[in-house]
């Protein structure tokens, strides 16, 4: 997972900061899949692609001669600085592959095979690392929430607001303000 793939690259983290496979070898090539669980879910968290984009970037950067594939259906880049991480993704040799679906993930070879259908042929692509590019939904417990705070949730199962435009924060409990990734899915940056 990115959390996973995160807490690794950590300087503090269990391989101290070295991008390594269980076996203690670095992997040559990493595919980082985006839009997982997207069709499930019924819309685009709008915030996996400029993240997936730094993980794989910073894999590039800090851990030499990788081969970082992105693997997505549609790039969903809403700021302009997810803009700029992309070129310097490609700049840093980045492949972007446009896809329609992943059909399978299995083992062959101690390799990860990823099977994916792109413009009507089914193709695959061998790795020592996948990443999936999980869509952002609310937590289970979320709804229990709800229930004690008195707050509805929209289709998605995220807490409604008042008005979205002009009362973004409020909700209908006075003094309770839904702010962050428990309206929707938000990066750290929209949270705070």
């Amino acid at each position: 997972s990115p959390l996973q793939a995160e807490r690794m690259l950590a300087l503090n983290g269990p391989t101290g900061g070295k991008l390594i496979l269980k076996g203690g070898r670095k992997p040559e090539s990493v595919v980082l899949v985006h839009c997982v669980g997207r069709q499930e879910v019924g819309y685009c968290s709008g915030i996996c692609c400029a993240e997936a984009i730094k993980l794989g970037l910073r894999m590039k950067k800090h851990h030499g001669p990788v081969e970082v594939i992105h693997l997505y259906q549609d790039l969903c880049l809403a700021k302009p600085s997810a803009h700029h991480l992309y070129r310097e993704a490609v700049e840093a040799g980045c492949r972007f592959l446009q896809i329609e679906s992943v059909i399978g993930l299995d083992e062959e070879d101690h390799r990860i095979r990823t099977a994916y259908l792109a413009w009507g042929h089914q193709n695959q692509i061998h790795s020592d690392m996948a990443i999936l590019m999980t869509a952002m939904v609310p937590p289970r417990h979320l709804k229990d929430l709800a229930f004690i705070l008195e707050i509805s949730e929209d289709r998605d199962g995220f807490f409604k607001t008042d008005h979205d435009l002009l009362r973004p924060y409020s909700s209908p409990m006075d003094g309770i303000y839904v702010i962050g990734a428990c309206q929707g899915p938000a990066d750290i940056e929209r949270s705070v």
